[in-house]
C-alpha cells in the first residue's frame, strides 16, 4: 500500500516507466523502494529524537521541583500514543474513508496484516502523533496530575489527532481515499495544523480547565514571571528539535530523492529567521535577550514553515517564518495579559498561533503550480477553513471531554485534573513520583522549616557525597548565624518592647495631661471669652440706647434753648415794662403827694375860706367829688398795679383817667374861681371834706407807696426771673454740649464695644483653634499609640487564665503580641489583676494583666517578655497569613 501520490512515489513511477529493460527497471524500483524505506525510517528517527528535545526544552523551562514530572510525561505520552495510535488511531486516520470524515479498515486494527511500507509509514506517523501529544505536557506543566495527562494523551492519539489527520492526509496511504480537507485542496505538507495546532488546541483546553499556577498572576491580574531552572537545558532541547525538524519536514516526502533538499533548506532558514525575529522583539519589549524568546522564536519559525515548506521559495520561507515568530510573540503577551491564561512554556502561541499563520500563508506565498485549490484567493480561503475546522474539532472535543471528566472526578476525594495546593507547592517530582533531584532532600527540609513547627535550633540533615550536602552544610551555617542574630534580636526586641511600653505609658500620660489642660484652661478661657462677647454686646446695645437718649435730649435741649431764649426776651421786655410801670407809679405817687399838699393847701384855704362865701361849698363838693373819683382811680390803679397784668397796661388807663380828672379838676377850679363868692357858705363843709380828702389822700399815698414797693418787688422778681432764665439757658447749653459729648462718646463706646467684641470673638476662635489643635495632637497621639501597638487578629482557640491557685477556662477571640481578648468577661476578674495566660498552640504560660473586664469580654495585656515567645510569634504569623489571604470567617486553631 504505497503512497503513490507523494513526490517520491511519482518519481519512482517515472523511473519505472523510463526503464530500458524489465530487469533494470525492477532493480531501480527496488533500490528506490529501499531508499524510501531508509529515508522515511531515518526521518522518523529524527522526529522521534524530537521527543528528547521536547523533554529537555520543557524540563528546562519549568522549576526543578517539577522537571522529573515533565520528563515522565514526555516519555509517557509516547508510550500511550504508541499503544492507542497503533491499535486504533492509525486505522481511523488511514483506513478506508467514510465520507471523508474518518477511516475504517479492520486490517489496520491492532497492527494486523500490515505490509512493509505500511509499517514504515506507521512509524513515521506514530512519531508525529507523539509530537502532537507532547505539546500538552509543556503547556500544563507544574500543576496537572499525571493521570489527567494520561487521559489527554490517550484521547489525542486515539481520536483527536487521527480524525484531524484523516481530513488532511487520509489519502496518503490509500490513493483515491476521500479526505474532507484534502478534497477541498487543503495544503499542510508536514503538519503545521494537523500536528502542531492540534496539540496546541488540546493544550489550550487543558490550560483553561486546569487554571494558572499558584503565584502566576497577582491579585489584580498582573502576570508574575516564574522562571525555569535551566535555560541551558531548554536551549539544548531547542537545538535538538531544530535538528529533528529536518526529519519532520524533509521526511514528509517519504521518498529518498533530492526533493527534500529544498524542504530542509527552507526549514533550517525558517528556524534561524524566527529566532532572530523574536530575539529583537524581546529586546524591544523588555530590554533583554531572554532565553525563552530565542528558543520560542526558533520553534515558531519552524512550525510556521512546516505547512508549505515544499511549496514556497526560500525568500517566502523567510517572510513566513518572521511573521510566525512575530504572531507567536504577541500571542503569548495576549494570553498572559488579556486572557490570563498560564502556558508554562509558551507552547500554545508557538504551535497553535504560528501553526495557523503558516497554514494560511501557504495560500499567499505558494508557487502557482502548487496551489491545489485553484486560484490564490481560493487557496487562502481553503487554508482558513481547514485551520478553523481543525481548531473546532481539537479544542471542542478536548474541552468537552475534560469538562465532563472534571465534574465527575471532582466528586471523589482528591479528584480533578489539578494537583492539590500542597502538592503543587512541594513540587510534582515528590508528590507524583516520590523522587527529587539532588537538592530535593534539602528542598523538603527547607519546606518543613518554612511551614512546619520548627525553631532556629533545628538543622537540615546533611547528605554527604553530592552537591546538595554541601548546600545543606552551607545552609546550616547560615542558620547558625541566624540563630546568633536571633538571640541578639530577641534582646533588642525585649528592650524595644520595654521602651515601647514606657512610651505607651508616656503617650497616655501626655494625652491625659492635654485633656486636663484643655478642660482646666481652655474651657474657662472660652467661657470668659463668651462672657466678654456677651457683655460687649450688652455694652454696645446700651451705648446705642444711650446715644438714642442723648440724641433725644439734644433735640429737646435745642427746643428748650429756643424757648428759654424767647422767655428771656419776654423777661427782658417785662423788666422794661415793670420799670416803666414803676416810673409811672412814682409819677402817680408824686402826683398824689402833690395832690396831698394841694389838699392841705386847699384845707388851709378852706379854713381861710370857711368864713368866705357859702357858694364855695358847692365848689368844694365838686372838688370832693373829683377827689373821690381820683381816689377811686388811685385805688383802681393800686389794684391794677397789684395785678401787674399784661406788662402794666392798666397803668395807662389810670393815667388817662388821671388826666381826665385833672381836666375836670381844672374845670372845677374855674368854677371855684367863678363861684368863690358862693363858697363861703359851704367852707365848713369844705373844711370837713378837705380833711376827709386829706385822710384819703394819705391812704392813697400809702397805697401808692405800697404800689411802688410792689412794683419794685415785681421788678426785682422779674429781674430774678430773667437771671434764672439766663442760668437755665446756660444750663440748657451745657446740657446740649453734654448731649453732644454723649453722642460722640456713644460712637466711641460703640466702636470700643465692637472692638472688644471682635477681640473676644478672636479670643474665642483662638481658644477653639487651640482646642482643635489639642484635639488633633491628642488624636495624633492616639493614632501614634495605635500604630505603636501590635496588630490584632481574629482567632478562635482555647485558652485558660490562672489567677493565683484558680484556673479559669475560656476561649481567645482576638490575639496580638500585645495581648489577648477572651470570652467570659463577666466572670468577675477585676481590672489591673495580674494573671497567667495559656493559649492553645503556645507551650509556655504568658504573664499578663487585665485591662478591661465586662460582658463583652476580657482584655489582657501581655508582659513585655511575651514578644520573645517563639510559639506566640509563630501563632501570630499564621493568623497574619490567614488574614492576608482573606480566609472567610475566624481562623480556627487547634491546640
Amino acid at each position: 500500500m504505497r503512497a503513490w501520490n507523494t513526490p517520491g512515489g511519482l518519481a519512482l513511477a517515472g523511473l519505472w516507466i523510463a526503464a530500458p529493460t524489465p530487469s533494470f527497471a525492477s532493480e531501480q524500483f527496488a533500490l528506490q523502494t529501499n531508499l524510501d524505506h531508509v529515508w522515511t525510517m531515518l526521518a522518523a528517527g529524527l522526529v522521534f529524537f524530537m521527543q528528547a528535545g521536547f523533554l529537555f526544552l520543557e524540563s528546562g523551562l519549568v522549576r526543578s521541583k517539577n522537571s522529573i514530572n515533565v520528563a515522565q510525561k514526555n516519555i509517557a505520552d509516547f508510550i500511550l500514543s504508541t499503544m492507542v495510535f497503533g491499535a486504533v488511531g492509525y486505522m481511523l486516520m488511514f483506513g478506508t474513508s467514510w465520507n471523508g470524515l474518518v477511516g475504517w479498515d479492520p486490517s489496520l486494527f491492532m497492527f494486523d496484516s500490515l505490509d512493509e511500507w505500511s509499517m514504515t509509514f506507521f512509524v513515521f506517523q506514530l512519531v508525529f502523533c507523539g509530537t502532537a501529544a507532547t505539546i500538552v505536557s509543556g503547556a500544563t506543566a507544574e500543576r496537572m496530575k499525571l493521570e489527567g495527562y494520561f487521559l489527554l494523551a490517550v484521547a489525542t492519539g486515539l481520536v483527536i489527532y487521527p480524525v484531524a489527520g484523516h481530513w488532511a492526509w487520509g489519502n496518503l496511504l490509500v490513493p483515491g481515499n476521500p479526505a474532507l480537507l484534502a478534497d477541498w485542496g487543503f495544503i499542510d505538507f508536514a503538519g503545521s495544523t494537523v500536528v502542531h495546532s492540534v496539540g496546541a488546541w488540546v493544550a489550550l483546553a487543558a490550560v483553561i480547565v486546569v487554571g494558572p499556577r499558584i503565584g502566576r498572576f497577582a491579585r489584580d491580574g498582573t502576570p508574575q514571571p516564574i522562571n525555569g531552572h535551566s535555560a541551558v537545558l531548554a536551549t539544548v532541547g531547542c537545538i535538538i528539535l531544530w535538528v529533528g525538524w529536518i526529519g519532520f519536514n524533509g521526511g514528509s516526502t517519504t521518498a529518498g530523492t533530492p526533493a527534500f533538499a529544498h524542504i530542509v533548506v527552507n526549514t533550517v532558514i525558517a528556524g534561524a529567521i524566527g529566532g532572530v525575529t523574536q530575539m529583537m522583539l524581546g529586546r524591544w519589549h523588555c530590554g533583554l535577550y531572554r532565553p525563552e524568546h530565542s528558543i520560542n522564536g526558533v520553534l515558531a519559525g519552524l512550525v510556521s514553515i512546516t505547512a508549505g515548506c515544499d511549496a514556497v521559495t526560500v525568500w517566502s520561507a523567510l517572510m513566513i517564518a518572521a511573521g510566525g515568530s512575530t504572531v507567536a510573540f504577541f500571542g503569548q503577551l495576549a494570553m498572559e495579559r488579556v486572557f490570563r491564561l498560564d502556558d508554562a512554556i509558551g507552547a500554545i502561541p508557538v504551535h497553535g498561533i504560528a501553526g495557523v499563520w503558516g497554514t494560511v500563508m501557504v495560500g499567499v506565498f505558494a508557487r502557482e503550480d502548487a496551489l491545489a485549490a485553484g486560484s490564490r484567493m481560493d487557496q487562502i480561503l481553503v487554508q482558513l477553513a481547514g485551520a478553523g475546522l481543525v481548531f473546532v474539532w481539537a479544542f471542542g472535543v478536548s474541552f468537552v471531554l475534560m469538562w465532563c471528566v472534571e465534574r465527575v472526578w471532582r466528586t471523589t476525594p482528591g479528584g480533578g485534573f489539578r494537583v492539590s495546593e500542597e502538592d503543587e507547592i512541594q513540587g510534582l517530582n515528590a508528590s507524583e513520583h516520590g523522587v527529587t533531584l539532588g537538592t530535593g532532600v534539602l528542598q523538603e527540609a527547607m519546606r518543613e522549616m518554612a511551614f512546619g513547627e520548627v525553631t532556629l535550633a533545628d538543622r537540615v540533615r546533611v547528605e554527604q557525597g553530592d552537591e546538595s550536602g554541601e548546600v545543606a552544610e552551607l545552609f546550616n551555617r547560615v542558620l547558625d548565624r541566624l540563630e546568633r542574630r536571633e538571640v541578639i534580636r530577641k534582646a533588642r526586641h525585649a528592650h524595644a518592647e520595654r521602651t515601647r511600653r514606657a512610651l505607651d505609658a508616656l503617650v497616655a500620660e501626655v494625652r491625659a495631661d492635654m485633656e486636663t489642660v484643655a478642660a482646666a484652661c481652655l474651657q474657662p478661657l472660652e467661657a470668659h471669652a463668651r462672657t466678654v462677647v456677651d457683655q460687649a454686646e450688652i455694652t454696645r446695645a446700651a451705648g446705642a440706647r444711650a446715644g438714642q437718649s442723648a440724641e433725644r435730649i439734644r433735640e429737646t435741649s435745642r427746643v428748650n434753648e429756643r424757648a428759654i431764649d424767647e422767655a428771656r426776651t419776654v423777661s427782658d421786655e417785662m423788666t422794661a415794662v415793670m420799670k416803666r410801670m414803676r416810673d409811672e407809679i412814682c409819677d402817680v405817687h408824686d402826683a398824689i403827694e402833690t395832690v396831698g399838699r394841694e389838699t392841705l393847701a386847699s384845707r388851709a384855704a378852706a379854713d381861710r375860706l370857711t368864713g368866705a362865701a357859702a357858694s364855695i361849698g358847692e365848689l368844694i363838693a365838686l372838688v370832693t367829688d373829683i377827689s373821690a373819683k381820683t381816689n377811686m382811680l388811685a385805688l383802681n390803679a393800686s389794684i391794677e398795679a397789684a395785678r401787674a397784668g399784661e406788662a402794666g397796661r392798666g397803668f395807662s388807663v389810670v393815667a388817662n383817667e388821671v388826666k381826665q380828672l385833672a381836666e375836670q379838676t381844672a374845670q372845677a377850679t374855674d368854677l371855684i374861681v367863678k363861684e368863690v363868692e358862693t363858697l363861703h357858705g359851704v367852707s365848713g363843709d369844705l373844711d370837713t371834706r378837705v380833711a376827709a380828702i386829706a385822710a384819703r389822700m394819705d391812704g392813697a399815698r400809702e397805697a401808692a407807696a405800697r404800689l411802688q414797693g410792689g412794683a419794685e418787688s415785681s421788678g426785682a422778681a422779674i429781674a430774678s426771673i430773667g437771671g434764672g432764665m439766663r442760668d437755665v439757658g446756660e444750663s440748657v447749653g451745657s446740657i446740649l454740649e453734654a448731649s453732644e459729648d454723649v453722642v460722640s462718646s456713644q460712637d466711641s463706646l460703640e466702636k470700643s464695644a465692637h472692638t472688644i467684641g471682635v477681640t473676644a470673638h478672636r479670643v474665642e476662635e483662638a481658644a477653639a483653634r487651640l482646642r482643635e489643635g489639642f484635639a488633633r495632637i491628642a488624636d495624633q497621639v492616639r493614632r501614634a499609640a495605635e500604630t505603636a501597638a501590635m496588630p490584632w487578629y481574629d482567632c478562635l482557640c482555647g485558652a485558660s487564665l490562672g489567677v493565683g491557685d484558680t484556673v479559669v477556662a475560656t476561649r481567645a477571640r482576638r490575639l496580638s503580641l500585645d495581648g489577648v481578648i477572651c470570652e467570659g468577661g463577666e466572670g468577675g476578674i477585676a481590672p489591673e489583676t495580674d494573671v497567667v495566660v495559656r493559649v492553645d498552640g503556645v507551650r509556655s504560660a504568658l504573664p499578663a494583666r487585665v485591662v478591661t473586664s465586662d460582658a463583652s469580654g476580657l482584655q489582657l495585656r501581655f508582659a513585655a517578655e511575651a514578644g520573645d515567645n517563639e510559639d506566640l510569634n509563630d501563632l501570630i504569623d499564621r493568623l497574619a497569613r490567614a488574614a492576608q489571604a482573606e480566609e472567610p470567617g475566624a481562623m480556627r486553631l487547634a491546640g
